[in-house]
């Protein structure tokens, strides 16, 4: 029994690299976009990188305040969305491209606005439990 549960604590922080290495990834490939496409995009289009880089600092702040400015980022990103996101990606769709990195960053985005969102006792408590088994 002991292989499951060693399977179980090392799942999370294998997937925290994976998730860390798309936030860089990600990050990257829109602000070397944005940098030396600057001409042809839109002022919104910066926007993502920065929520997604606002996001992982607002993450050590207190419950309240985080929760109030996680969803000020997520407002702003869907702006983003809202101004430049959609008509160029519908436009690239009908060109026969892909929206991947639109699918990826909103991902992110999603997956960062639920854990910045979920109160800190619940994840206490989960992390209480997971090393309460482990001891066992």
């Amino acid at each position: 029994m002991r292989g499951p549960r060693s399977i179980g604590l090392f799942l999370p922080p294998l997937l925290g690299g994976v998730l860390c290495i798309v936030i860089i990834a990600v990050v990257l490939l829109r602000l070397f976009g944005v940098i030396f496409f600057w001409a042809s995009t839109s002022t919104w289009a910066v926007v993502p990188a920065l929520v997604i880089v606002a996001m992982l600092f607002v993450a050590g702040l207190a419950q309240s305040p985080r929760r109030y400015l996680v969803s000020v980022l997520a407002i702003c990103y869907l702006c983003s969305i809202y101004f430049d996101g959609w008509p160029s990606v519908t436009a690239r769709i009908a060109e026969g491209g892909s929206a991947w990195l639109e699918v990826t960053e909103a991902v992110v985005v999603g997956i960062f606005l639920l854990l910045n969102l979920v109160g800190d006792g619940r994840m206490s408590d989960h992390t209480k439990q997971r090393k309460e088994t482990s001891h066992d």
